[in-house]
């Protein structure tokens, strides 16, 4: 069935988009004790394609490398440093700004309390604030050196650390603040050093760069008490559900279950001492019920935990539920294709909030947990408190319900590790995008904002997939439809860090962090199919200032996106996230009058090699105000006058 997409050239979503870029850290030649090094061939090999799939602006890594620990002194043309400023000049040479991401873990980076970096030079014990003086004058120091110094002027970025809101998982007992309080007194230290040394100029400092949370609370912290110290906000989240095309016979929508650990939660206001009752309608997709495992809760969780935005746990995590009767298990066996009433009561105890909800547990990887409504009613009363009880309802990619103040209520965050809503097929297109709206709602009108990692994280083992192209893209398509300024996806190529041996769930192979579009190119120089799709969609839909982007929302898993550059050229991205062909057309609002190369990925014919030659355009198309065209299944297109 063909779709129809309307695009109005009046209304762009976004001014000023700077393109779809990545994190590619600067480790292209840096010295690694067990002599796992790129020689300058293939330093020059992976610069040379960051350039010719079209990234504009890249986020790296960075650390106290100048820093001698054993001297406690600074060397800012030690075999480390070296090596990064040949990565800077690479990037400089190919037209690649940098965004230096000047500390990673907070607030361990700058007092050695919790994070992965080690021992830190700016620690000053018992002293929180002096040890962030020396981490702004490091800052500022490091913007001398590098640019002031070495003339590295394509760094014109910073990011402030990572994740910095995770503090609040943890009892640091810093001067009794809290985890945005800490970011605080970092962001405002580094403002003022930089002023005080006549540098702050030099960059824009993006943060707070928070992560893979579903509503983007700390940014909207942020914004009400520290947008003086932040010139572009940012936050960010993996993609967790992939396109599921497997007919639904039940009528009627359902918040879907993808993977284990996914859940839907809310909290709600309680009377102590009082008997609820919670019921759901639930149905399952199971490979096989003999061989399936795992488990759904559902109940009433404790709320103390919300400000880390995971409120509700299980699954061999501790559960932090409301009282030992307040939480049932639903075994894997119990549950059908077909929809079945699950009802359960608890009492609230001294409770007078709680967070009700849905934790899924089924573990196996085509097992699916269907959820269609969830009401909270008094025991023996009718009136339900459980807002929203048809669960599709759920403005999917937010990850809440409507509410008047997400500081204090997260009415319906889901953990994004597999939640979206279905009518016979699930589309990855709104999540991320709706992540971004929500972080673009909470910041001042006047500053950008900027999506600073994503990923198909469920496709964390399949990266070499070519469908895992098709997803890439339609993650950057959602993000520009979004409104973003920029996003950067995590990562742009697979890359060995240094002196690491790490191997875990984290896509993390003794040190070669394998998440990117092509692979360390010691074990391969073929890319992966993705870098093809990528490619596409990076280098044709623009970045340089003044860009314009319109949104084409379709539907059927089909969408558009439209961009305008300031040289004028006009490209149009279109996706088919299904898993058969389709047509599509879309609708402009006025007359385009071009001539478009179009220019198609397909996962099913696309192949790979060393050469890592971009795919050329296959027709060409008139467009006046109306674009038709039939793409195959997973295709990633792009109509344009380049």
């Amino acid at each position: 069935m063909s779709v129809n997409i309307k695009v109005d050239l009046n209304n762009p979503v976004q001014t000023d988009f700077l393109g779809n870029n990545a994190v590619y850290h600067g480790y292209a030649g840096m010295p690694d004790k067990d002599g796992r090094v790129y020689n300058d061939e293939l330093c020059e090999i992976e610069a040379d394609r960051a350039a010719a799939l079209g990234l504009r602006i890249t986020r790296t890594f960075y650390k106290w490398w100048a820093w001698d620990s054993n001297t406690d002194t600074w060397d800012w043309d030690n075999e480390v440093m070296t090596a990064f400023y040949k990565w800077l000049k690479r990037m400089k040479d190919r037209n690649i700004q940098v965004a230096l991401n000047t500390g990673w873990c907070m607030p361990g980076d700058v007092n050695e309390v919790g994070g992965f970096n080690g021992k830190s030079p700016f620690k000053v014990e018992g002293n929180w604030m002096a040890s962030v003086k020396k981490y702004a004058e490091w800052v500022s120091e490091t913007l001398h050196q590098l640019i002031e110094v070495r003339g590295f002027t394509n760094i014109t970025y910073i990011h402030l650390f990572t994740e910095p809101q995770y503090g609040t998982k943890f009892n640091y007992q810093i001067d009794n603040k809290h985890a945005y309080e800490l970011w605080f007194d970092c962001a405002k230290a580094v403002t003022e050093q930089l002023i005080a040394d006549g540098r702050r100029n030099l960059v824009k400092i993006i943060g707070p760069n928070e992560g893979s949370t579903a509503t983007s609370i700390m940014n909207k912290w942020v914004a009400e008490n520290a947008d003086e110290y932040v010139d572009v906000y940012s936050s960010h989240n993996y993609q967790d559900f992939i396109v599921d095309e497997a007919p639904d016979k039940i009528p009627g929508k359902a918040l879907v279950f993808n993977m284990p650990g996914a859940r839907v939660q809310q909290e709600v206001s309680i009377e102590p001492n009082t008997n609820y009752v919670m019921e759901t309608e639930l149905s399952a997709t199971l490979k096989d019920k003999l061989t399936a495992s795992g488990n759904v809760v559902i109940g009433a969780w404790s709320c103390e935990r919300l400000g880390n935005y995971f409120s509700i746990e299980s699954g061999g995590q501790p559960t932090g539920r409301l009282n030992e009767k307040s939480t049932t298990l639903i075994d894997v066996v119990d549950l059908s294709y077909e929809k079945k009433k699950f009802s359960f009561t608890f009492n609230s105890g001294d409770a007078s909030k709680c967070v009700i909800g849905i934790f899924s547990d089924l573990k196996g990887e085509e097992d699916k947990l269907k959820a269609y409504s969830c009401t909270l009613k008094k025991e023996g009363r009718a009136e339900n408190i459980f807002l929203y009880p048809d669960l599709t309802e759920i403005r999917l990619g937010y990850g809440l319900f409507n509410c008047p103040d997400p500081i204090e209520y997260i009415p319906l965050a889901w953990r994004n590790s597999g939640c979206s809503k279905e009518n016979a097929i699930s589309d990855p297109y709104y999540h991320l995008g709706g992540c971004a709206k929500t972080t673009i709602n909470y910041v001042p009108k006047n500053k950008p904002v900027w999506f600073d990692e994503y990923n198909v994280r469920a496709e964390k083992d399949s990266y070499h997939t070519p469908i895992h192209g098709t997803h890439l893209a339609a993650s950057m398509q959602s993000l520009m439809n979004s409104g973003i300024q920029s996003s950067l996806m995590w990562t742009l190529f697979d890359q060995q860090w240094p002196n690491n041996h790490c191997t875990n769930n984290d896509c993390f192979v003794d040190g070669d962090h394998r998440c990117g579009i092509m692979p360390v190119l010691t074990r391969s120089l073929v890319p992966h199919p993705g870098y093809y799709a990528v490619a596409l969609v990076m280098k044709f839909m623009g970045g340089d200032p003044g860009t314009y982007i319109y949104e084409g929302e379709g539907k059927n898993l089909v969408h558009a996106t439209v961009s305008k550059m300031p040289d004028g050229n006009f490209s149009v991205l279109v996706i088919n996230n299904k898993l058969q062909p389709d047509e599509f057309s879309i609708d402009f609002s006025e007359i385009v009058g071009l001539k478009l190369n179009r220019y198609v990925y397909d996962p099913e014919t696309i192949v790979p090699d060393e050469t890592a030659t971009l795919i050329e355009s296959d027709s060409v198309f008139e467009v006046q105000n109306k674009l038709s065209d039939k793409l195959p299944a997973g295709a990633v297109a792009v109509y344009t006058t380049y």
